[in-house]
């Protein structure tokens, strides 16, 4: 009767070689891992990070037209960053015309919340905050000084109305931030 065993599979000169081929399979593996994360990294927008630091509840600090802002964010689009603050909601314009610069300001430990419903973008959630009729604080990229006043949204600009009845008309990318209205 024929022995069922592959007198190949134990040689002991093809012991070394198995190893050293799994060895260099491995470190293909690792190296493609690694290429895949790079190219996962330097793929990643904005929009991607943010939903990331509210999915986690992380509180983040948010620089633009010469304020700070910081607390959670809540909602998160191409053109739109809207962080919860201790005074309400800030929604930032991220378009190219306006300068920010964002940073986690604390890592949660727990929480956070899901995406939930976008507004639209920038324009629509302003279109929002024009329905509820109260007044707010809007910067500007330009002007160091913010309007204070109700606003009205056209397709391209918007209309601050300050209590005295004066009006201020900007260009929407021109519009840093709105937030609630200023003490």
């Amino acid at each position: 009767m024929a022995d069922d065993v592959d007198p190949v599979a134990g040689h002991p000169d093809l012991v070394g070689a198995g190893a050293a081929m799994r060895a260099d399979w491995r470190s293909e593996e690792e190296a493609a891992g690694a290429d895949a994360v790079e190219h996962w990294q330097h793929g990643r927008s904005l929009r991607d990070r943010l939903l990331e630091c509210m999915h986690r509840g992380d509180s983040v600090a948010a620089v633009v037209a010469g304020h700070r802002f910081t607390g959670e964010v809540v909602e998160a689009s191409d053109d739109l960053l809207s962080i919860l603050t201790v005074a309400g909601r800030v929604d930032v314009n991220l378009c190219d015309a306006v300068p920010v610069a964002l940073e986690v300001a604390e890592r949660a430990r727990a929480g956070g919340r899901s995406g939930g419903e976008s507004s639209g973008g920038f324009r629509a959630r302003l279109l929002s905050r024009e329905t509820e009729g109260v007044e707010v604080t809007v910067g500007t990229a330009f002007l160091p000084e913010p309007f204070d006043g109700r606003i009205g949204v056209g397709s391209d600009h918007v209309c601050v109305t300050g209590r005295g009845g004066g009006e201020v008309f900007l260009a929407l990318s021109s519009v840093a931030f709105v937030a609630p209205r200023r003490p």
